[in-house]
């Protein structure tokens, strides 16, 4: 990867503290390649470019919908590389102004709990109005799920009783079908009583 992107000499590693990254055989295996690895913090607040991209890859993977597990292999392969490199490029360029935004709340937080409870509370007053909006939603969703899936259980419910009473279905027309034949037969039978019972027609010599 590094000779991919041509980084040349000086580049220094970094992840998070997974589970998976702080292990024993990752760490050997970093240490036997030699690789400079960042110290990252525990519990940090992720101001790790990376994790916005993550974020637009979900977002991306979201709007596809993979269907089971090789589609949704295929589809982050795919939705990552139509993420332009200037996305990327942004994210590195801006990650200084967003540490020092960081910086100054942590430090108003640590000494100026008064304007920090100020700022929170303001924040909260502006976006009231857009969660009460989104509950509203959510709720108008929620009705129309539950209707859809009633629908849906109803439409399910009737055919399976359609299907049951199949057999119902065909007694009847057996039932139909044997009525049918034995008026025939009736018919048939009084033709032959009715053309028995005439008297023959008699001429005059």
């Amino acid at each position: 990867m590094v000779r991919a992107l041509k980084m040349g000499r000086g580049w220094v590693f970094q992840h998070d503290n997974d589970p998976k990254h702080t292990a024993r055989a990752t760490k050997e295996w970093l240490r036997k390649k030699h690789l400079k690895v960042l110290e990252w913090p525990s519990q940090s607040p992720d101001l790790n470019p990376i994790e916005n991209l993550w974020r637009e890859l979900k977002v991306r993977i979201a709007q596809r919908q993979p269907r089971n597990l090789k589609d949704l292999e295929k589809v982050c392969m795919e939705e990552w590389a139509k993420i332009p490199a200037a996305v990327c490029a942004n994210l590195v360029k801006t990650y200084r102004k967003r540490s020092e935004k960081f910086t100054d709340s942590m430090y108003v937080l640590a000494n100026e709990s008064s304007v920090a409870l100020y700022r929170l509370q303001e924040h909260v007053r502006e976006s009231l109005p857009e969660l009460v909006l989104h509950k509203t939603d959510m709720q108008l969703w929620e009705e129309q799920s539950q209707g859809a899936i009633y629908t849906v259980e109803y439409a399910c419910s009737a055919v399976k009783s359609m299907t049951n009473s199949s057999l119902h279905f065909k007694s009847i027309d057996g039932l139909l079908r044997q009525a049918i034949s034995m008026k025939e037969q009736i018919s048939i039978s009084q033709r032959r009583s009715s053309h028995e019972a005439t008297p023959p027609i008699s001429h005059p010599p």
